[in-house]
């Protein structure tokens, strides 16, 4: 069952008038979000014991945690309880801004730091929980992730959301595994470097977020099927956070270590390349 499906069955198990109000309240938000990534958690934890109510969750957004840990999360969460329906704006610094913002317009609704809980649609007042919600799916985290090179952590917080947590993704993994690598921004995108010559970097381009290999060609990797036509370069072209395999990722910065061409000194050859390893 995918999530669409899933959604639509936990709606459809909740009593009237919560079913409505559910089923009202999710084309609201895919109205203010066509295009959101949708979520579904069941409220099991890994031992299938329920520890909480399911949500539906909207959007993405890098959270980060004391620790300096990063997740991936929805911005918006709806979620049925007991006594009516929860809508979870997530990640809001200020714990007191959906309160002071919208608790006195909204009706009959009890509004904390981030969750607006009330017992039916009727209760409140539509328009201002549509703000709220357009606010969480608008507002921007920003994450200061520890040891990125700063041009590039300015840079990746520079994108939208989702392409953010692409970014983020694709930097931490990349500072992990090439740990004696130079990275800066280059033009005008993040690049990394071994010994001045460019390894590895990601651009955005129409088709999505570009990660190239400098000489993946050479890499023997089918998903690095982007090849550049004059040189030794390969790429593999990203849209959603979900379709970065981590573990692919690592063999191919293995390879970026022991497979190089010499691009640092391709102007003084008039452009022809060398293999250096």
């Amino acid at each position: 069952m995918n999530i669409k499906e899933q959604i639509k069955e936990y709606i459809a198990s909740q009593p009237e008038p919560k079913r409505n109000d559910m089923e009202a309240l999710h084309k609201l938000i895919l109205k203010v979000s066509p295009k959101c990534k949708l979520w579904f958690l069941d409220g099991k934890d890994d031992k299938g014991k329920v520890v909480s109510n399911p949500n539906i969750g909207y959007g993405l957004q890098t959270l980060k945690y004391a620790d300096g840990k990063t997740k991936a999360f929805y911005q918006i969460g709806l979620s049925a309880n007991t006594r009516g329906i929860s809508v979870y704006i997530i990640g809001i610094e200020d714990k007191t801004y959906l309160t002071k913002t919208y608790g006195k317009k909204i009706g009959e609704a009890s509004v904390t730091g981030y969750c607006i809980k009330f017992k039916t649609l009727k209760d409140i007042n539509s328009d201002v929980l549509k703000e709220a919600i357009q606010y969480g799916l608008k507002k921007k985290i920003t994450v200061s992730l520890k040891g990125m090179n700063k041009e590039i952590n300015t840079y990746n917080n520079k994108q939208t959301t989702e392409d953010q947590t692409i970014c983020n993704l694709l930097a931490k993994t990349i500072d992990s595994e090439l740990t004696e690598a130079e990275s800066k921004i280059w033009h005008a995108h993040p690049v990394w470097f071994l010994d001045g010559n460019p390894i590895v970097g990601y651009s955005k381009q129409k088709l999505g977020w570009r990660l190239m290999f400098w000489s993946g060609a050479d890499f023997e990797e089918d998903n690095l099927n982007v090849r550049g036509e004059k040189f030794k370069d390969a790429s593999i072209f990203y849209t959603t956070v979900e379709q970065i395999k981590t573990k692919d990722l690592k063999r191919w910065l293995k390879k970026s270590r022991n497979i190089q061409w010499d691009y640092k000194n391709i102007v003084k050859r008039k452009g022809k390349l060398e293999r250096l390893k």
